[in-house]
């Protein structure tokens, strides 16, 4: 299938994520992309990612952002477009992928309305990192598909595509090393004995991107920097999964499974009507991304982004594929396909109808956004150019926002109290809150939109915030805070001499 033959279908899809997020536009910043929204804003001002802010993932990540923040000066806005952007591509590449397979336009069509409702899920607003790796993982896939053995070989500017796509997809998060994996799979697939020659092709590719940064970040003098935050944190965390693995909490994996239930149980069919080396290619890759979030441990909705596109892959294949079954098999698939996606309509549907009926006939956004720039502006209005402030729990950028300068290198709250990030920290992030109100900061922005361990430790230290600071508004989950005066800092060490530390 040729793109310019379809620009109906290619043109749909558009239209759908549109649809499916347009709540983003009119929401608030959520905290990881605020922290990758204000890293890029250093760097369009001049500071590389990693000197001023702390941050683990790769540059990649934060040129996205630069690039979004570049083109559209409004931050929530930017992010939505680029988040909208990353979903609509991966369908479109994975209508691609499908057809070029040889599973047919349906199949494809259906992958990518797959992938666009799945990733809607959470009310639109899933903007995370691993939203970016699926269209770089797709792309690299679509350059050497189909990935069946070639009677000739296969040019190399192709695997260099592949290879540079992988390396951007790790310029994302280095959980897409399963994308790399999966490359070396196809290679053998297709290249048999000759699979020499474009490995090394594909290696050079990927590695190309770090490289390049490396000899940027070599010539202004932080080059330790970059290797500490690429490498050095990454292998902390990783040894400390190894020696002690994170128990799932079961409530997250519950309600993951159940919105993604529905591609799963696809996903399961696809055996019993289609065998080929191609649902071997993308079986792996569900495998591969499965096990890159058992080795994070970590099952929030955002972390389980990746299993979304070769879930929907499959899922189309198998709703493809049964649909051409004559008979009462026919017929008992497709009431099962309609069911079980039903839910999914309805839970969009509902979402777009609620956020139609505010802004058509209440005229405000509903949900937190009214609640959060009543705060917001008040802020604005009594911050001046000589006072300080120090965000806890809330979006980075607004410190872009209101043009004063974060007090800390990490300026998101949630890196320093969540305990699965302390071996990459290497040390107490209590004790970095603690330096920071130190110095006795003129305003304390205070949100309660983070998880359920942030938010214990946040409790732990609202004695502490209640002796030096007076609320002076509290809006929804948002408090605003003012120094009482400057005077002799309240330790929050307890009796017994010993320090404060997050509750377990």
């Amino acid at each position: 299938m040729k793109l310019v033959s379809r620009p109906i279908i290619v043109g749909g899809m558009i239209g759908l994520t549109l649809l499916v997020r347009s709540r983003s536009f009119d929401s608030p910043i959520d905290g990881n992309a605020g922290l990758y929204a204000h890293v890029a804003y250093d760097w369009l001002h001049g500071s590389l990612p990693y000197v001023n802010t702390w941050e683990y993932k790769p540059p990649g990540l934060f040129a996205l952002f630069a690039l979004a923040l570049a083109v559209i000066s409004s931050p929530s806005i930017a992010i939505a477009a680029l988040a909208t952007l990353a979903v609509a591509a991966t369908g479109i590449l994975l209508l691609l992928l499908l057809d070029r397979c040889g599973f047919g336009t349906r199949a494809g069509v259906l992958a990518g309305v797959f992938y666009i409702l799945l990733t809607g899920e959470d009310a639109g607003i899933l903007d995370d990192a691993e939203l970016y790796i699926a269209p770089f993982a797709c792309a690299a896939l679509l350059a050497l598909a189909p990935f069946r053995p070639d009677r000739k070989p296969l040019r190399l500017w192709r695997y260099a595509v592949a290879g540079l796509a992988a390396g951007c997809a790790l310029q994302m998060m280095l959980t897409a090393l399963s994308v790399v994996a999966l490359l070396a799979l196809v290679i053998g697939l297709k290249a048999g004995r000759r699979a020499l020659v474009p490995m090394a092709v594909v290696l050079l590719a990927v590695c190309a991107p770090f490289a390049l940064e490396a000899v940027v970040y070599s010539r202004a003098g932080h080059l330790t920097d970059f290797f500490d935050a690429n490498v050095g944190a990454t292998l902390r965390r990783l040894a400390s999964r190894l020696a002690r693995p994170p128990p799932a909490d079961k409530i997250y994996v519950a309600e993951q499974l159940r919105l993604l239930g529905p591609a799963i149980e696809l996903a399961v069919l696809v055996p019993f009507v289609a065998r080929s080396r191609d649902v071997l290619v993308l079986w792996t890759w569900l495998a591969l991304e499965i096990a890159m979030v058992v080795l994070a441990g970590e099952y929030y909705a955002a972390h389980l982004l990746q299993v979304i596109a070769p879930l929907s892959a499959l899922g189309a294949i198998a709703v493809d594929r049964l649909c051409t079954m004559t008979g009462r098999p026919r017929l008992i698939f497709a009431i099962f396909a309609l069911g079980t996606f039903a839910m999914h309509g309805y839970f969009h549907a509902r979402e777009f109808a609620k956020f139609a009926y505010h802004r058509v006939v209440l005229r405000d956004s509903g949900y937190e956004r009214e609640h959060f720039d009543i705060v917001r502006n008040e802020l604005r209005r009594r911050l001046a150019s000589d006072r300080s402030l120090y965000i806890i729990d809330e979006s980075a950028e607004l410190y872009d926002e209101f043009g004063v300068r974060s007090p800390t290198r990490y300026p998101f709250t949630a890196d320093l109290l969540e305990p699965s990030l302390e071996p990459m920290l290497g040390f107490d992030g209590i004790d970095e809150i603690e330096r920071v109100l130190r110095t006795q900061p003129h305003y304390l922005l205070v949100g309660r939109r983070s998880r359920r361990e942030v938010a214990a430790s946040l409790h732990v230290m609202s004695d502490l915030i209640a002796r030096q600071y007076r609320v002076i508004l509290r809006v929804g989950r948002t408090t605003l805070y003012a120094l009482r005066m400057r005077r002799g800092y309240a330790s929050s060490k307890r009796p017994n001499g010993g320090f404060m530390h997050r509750s377990s």
